[in-house]
């Protein structure tokens, strides 16, 4: 049971939301966004957070929207985890989805909650940033498109009174060879230990990982490593964790997994991602 009051609203338009939300401010209350939910309310109750007034965006069509036309993928930020999955039309997503948590669950978790979660994984994420997508973003000042390495930095970063409307991706990258790894403690659709995905785009090696940090990363030092063939596979694995370790942040360690255990697991999926780009470049 959520231990706070609150007033709910539902709004059909963009701009009803951003007034909605103006005009809470104004009067000195609390406003959140809601887009999935699920978070919402584990936060909630366990006296994580509290607000005076929840704007969920899930009736905005703009928000709803899912589709491939004119070369472009976009997916609204109420787009559920299922509804990727059933259409298959980014299948590194798609793959990353059924991933996440269990079928009843992924029916409610969308797009726009698993980017802005307060968890440090942010699987969904992951095949994003690989794919260098915009961001529509509705604010006070109406819409701004941006790439998404422009607001991220350890998670999505905007304005309080900001929110993501859609993710638009070009179709030449979500067409584009993938691979996907997960390692658990126990069951696959728990938290990793380590997530890694990659995308092979005109012979580069995109990558970017989930579980090593508190937050996803993509490397661009650790991604001309893996693409300079020049080198034999092995020098170049252990070079990518060498990296790794001297990113700025510290390794997770945590009664899940050892930092040293993440790294061991990641070396094979390192490895696994450079024997992957082999098979595709015979």
């Amino acid at each position: 049971m959520i231990p706070f009051e609150f007033e709910f609203y539902t709004p059909e338009t963009m701009e009803e939301a951003v007034e909605l939300y103006r005009t809470a401010k104004l009067k000195g209350l609390t406003p959140m966004y809601y887009s999935g939910g699920t978070e919402f309310i584990s936060r909630a109750r366990r006296n994580e957070i509290e607000v005076d007034i929840v704007i969920n965006l899930k009736e905005i069509k703009e928000c709803q929207m899912l589709s491939l036309e004119d070369e472009i993928f976009t997916v609204g930020s109420a787009v559920t985890l299922s509804d990727v999955i059933e259409s298959d039309i980014f299948p590194l997503l798609s793959d990353v989805a059924r991933s996440i948590a269990t079928h009843v669950a992924r029916n409610k978790i969308t797009i726009g909650g698993g980017m802005m979660s307060h968890l440090p994984y942010k699987e969904a994420l992951l095949p994003f940033l690989l794919a260098n997508s915009d961001v529509v973003i509705a604010g006070e000042n109406g819409l701004r498109q941006t790439n998404i390495h422009d607001i991220y930095k350890e998670g999505i970063n905007i304005y309080e009174e900001e929110w993501v409307v859609q993710i638009i991706t070009n179709k030449k990258v979500i067409e584009a060879s993938f691979n996907h790894e997960k390692r658990t403690r126990q069951s696959r659709i728990n938290y990793p230990l380590v997530t890694a995905t990659s995308l092979f785009v005109d012979n580069e090696i995109r990558i970017a990982l989930t579980g090593m940090f508190d937050h996803p990363i993509r490397s661009e030092k650790i991604e001309n490593i893996a693409s300079d063939t020049s080198k034999d596979k092995s020098i170049r694995v252990a070079s990518m964790v060498e990296q790794v370790e001297q990113l700025p942040n510290q390794i997770t360690d945590s009664r899940d997994g050892s930092a040293a255990y993440r790294k061991f697991v990641l070396e094979g999926m390192f490895h696994n991602i450079l024997s992957r780009n082999e098979e595709l470049s015979k």
